[in-house]
């Protein structure tokens, strides 16, 4: 009989070992549940008086701990008692951590019970010691936090740009090499020739020599568009001092790069050959628009 009853109380333990419910256990499966909604609605209730819950099962596994020690003890005597106390308490507590993601979705999923039933535990949480809380790192859950703050919409804007694109590849954003149009270190600065550059309507033409990965220089058109018939001469007028960096090299690093040279432009390097260009314009585009107060 005492050994029935130290099983269930063990099992009681494993139970309330493993109901650790924080949100960033299971972020996925809340975040698809979205900000309205009733089940949002009672998931937030619950998180109200969940740290009163915490304390209350807390207690109950704690008599439930002492209770397998005094059971033990007198089945097995004291020190043989304590010894399987001990481990007892260790498997359901080790048994309880690993099934706590578990007890997240089971949570979900029965919120409405909890809620219906256990709503009355608030009244520990004036007891309870919070624990600092962990900092945010998960960019959603940064942008929710940043989207229900009181920042104008500029800064929002700025702060969100800087958060997606934190880890992104910057060549992820570069415009194919393919696509760009290049010029020759031969070619002749003309009125004919600056006339097509011009209709392009790109900004910024890579000067190659050999073929297309043997980039020598960067011409900034506005640097050649100046109102006068002077003849422009392409070598002198282009930038020998460039800006290049790895694809995968993060956006913050290939901007403090850019900045390190002055410039607005980066040549992307991939495999050894030139992957593509990227405009400080790339990284800005696509900017959300914010909405009328």
């Amino acid at each position: 009989m005492k050994v029935i009853l130290i099983t269930v109380l063990a099992i009681l333990v494993t139970i309330i070992a493993s109901l650790d419910f924080r949100p960033d256990h299971n972020k996925e499966a809340l975040r698809q549940l979205g900000t309205t909604g009733k089940k949002s609605k009672t998931i937030a209730k619950f998180l109200d008086f969940y740290p009163g819950l915490k304390l209350f099962a807390n207690l109950i596994s704690l008599l439930s701990t002492i209770w397998i020690a005094c059971l033990s003890a007198t089945a097995w005597g004291f020190w043989g008692g304590c010894l399987i106390a001990l481990i007892v308490i260790a498997l359901a507590e080790l048994l309880g951590a690993r099934l706590i993601s578990v007890t997240d979705q089971l949570v979900i999923a029965n919120v409405g019970f909890l809620v219906k039933y256990f709503s009355w535990t608030s009244i520990f949480n004036s007891l309870t010691v919070y624990r600092q809380a962990d900092p945010v790192v998960d960019v959603p859950e940064l942008l929710d936090v940043l989207h229900s703050s009181r920042i104008d919409c500029p800064t929002q804007l700025i702060i969100e740009k800087a958060l997606t694109l934190k880890n992104l590849p910057i060549g992820q954003l570069a415009t194919k090499w393919e696509t760009v149009q290049k010029i020759s270190f031969e070619d002749q600065l003309t009125p004919k020739r600056l006339d097509e550059l011009f209709t392009s309507q790109q900004k910024i033409f890579p000067v190659i020599r050999n073929d297309d990965n043997d980039v020598v220089g960067l011409l900034h058109f506005m640097d050649i568009s100046t109102i006068n018939q002077a003849p422009k001469q392409l070598l002198s007028s282009m930038h020998r001092n460039f800006a290049t960096c790895d694809y995968n090299t993060p956006v913050p690093t290939a901007l403090k790069l850019m900045s390190d040279y002055e410039t607005t432009v980066i040549v992307i390097m991939r495999n050894k050959k030139v992957y593509g260009l990227v405009n400080l314009a790339d990284v800005l585009a696509n900017e959300p628009i914010c909405s009328p107060s």
